[in-house]
């Protein structure tokens, strides 16, 4: 073989392992760009599941603030205030599916009496309502435990134990009487509850009062109430 042979034998092999050599360095490269674009994917996905969650978070809060109602009422040396953030608002969604278990909407009002009398101590009577605006579930002929709708009141002095009101309430020209676990069927029915009636409460000297009145807004979950809406405000008056 001569040297031209050998010169061109070896500039042929030489060009087969550069091939090779830039056909790993190409997959190499790809693999890299799939791994970096799969990555990117991922976070762009993360930021955005965090930003609607976070976004679904201050809007709730948000309406939670500006559906506050807050009220004072002094008489001498006594003071009352009444704090009241019952606007309920809900449409039932697939979203609140928990295996088809109750969806509750809770809310709590507050009532505080506070005195710098030591000797004359006042008594104040408050109501409590349930009015309801926007009710798409069907009424029942006959209350039932089974509604679609139901609701429950309780109060307490302390945030933690809680007594449910388990006497008849009044709608309209009648009287709903309460089922099996203090609740009462409210399919159907529109305008305003009178769950109680001149609650009656009496202040201490210098020492605050406080009585938290609570509705549980109860909607079964079923594949025929999705999209159906209740809207009701559950609120603490004073009407002295």
């Amino acid at each position: 073989m001569n040297k031209k042979e050998r010169e061109t034998k070896k500039s042929k092999y030489d060009g087969k392992e550069d091939a090779k050599i830039k056909q790993v360095a190409h997959y190499n490269d790809l693999q890299q760009y799939v791994l970096l674009a799969i990555l990117i994917i991922l976070f762009g996905f993360t930021l955005f599941t965090s930003l609607v969650y976070v976004g679904k978070y201050y809007k709730q809060k948000n309406n939670e603030l500006n559906s506050e109602e807050i009220i004072e009422i002094k008489h001498d040396n006594t003071k009352s205030v009444i704090t009241n953030n019952g606007h309920i608002d809900k449409i039932l969604t697939i979203e609140d599916d928990n295996n088809h278990e109750d969806v509750i909407v809770e809310k709590t009002n507050v009532i505080e009496i506070t005195s710098e009398d030591e000797e004359n101590l006042k008594k104040e009577y408050f109501n409590i309502r349930y009015e309801i605006t926007e009710n798409d579930f069907s009424k029942n002929i006959m209350a039932t435990g089974d509604s679609d709708l139901l609701v429950r009141f309780s109060y307490s002095f302390d945030n933690e134990e809680w007594n449910y009101v388990t006497n008849a309430i009044s709608y309209n020209d009648t009287n709903i009487t309460p089922l099996v676990g203090s609740l009462y069927d409210i399919s159907g029915l529109k305008g305003n509850i009178k769950v109680l009636t001149n609650f009656e409460m009496t202040s201490n000297p210098y020492e605050p009062v406080r009585v938290y009145w609570r509705c549980e807004t109860i909607i079964k979950y079923k594949d025929e109430n999705l999209g159906k809406k209740i809207q009701a405000d559950f609120k603490i008056s004073y009407d002295n």
